[in-house]
């Protein structure tokens, strides 16, 4: 798989594909409850247009092809 085709990859997809949905929907940003760690509110937003995230329980973003791997449940 290329580099181009990564970046092509929706993230929001992704996040669906392993089993995360959005919490709330506001126009093309989407809030998750964060794959990446526990919590109770959203604080995982993914920009449809810009197809990045980023997690402001963290203060971490970026593309899918640099995200870390998803949490393990």
């Amino acid at each position: 798989m290329t580099i181009q085709e990564i970046k092509a990859i929706s993230i929001s997809g992704f996040l669906s594909s392993k089993g995360y949905e959005p919490a709330n929907k506001k126009g093309y940003k989407w809030w998750y409850l964060s794959p990446l760690h526990t919590e109770q509110t959203a604080s995982f937003k993914v920009d449809l247009n810009k197809n990045v995230w980023y997690d402001f329980g963290l203060g971490k973003g970026c593309l899918l092809y640099t995200s870390p791997s998803p949490r393990d449940s």
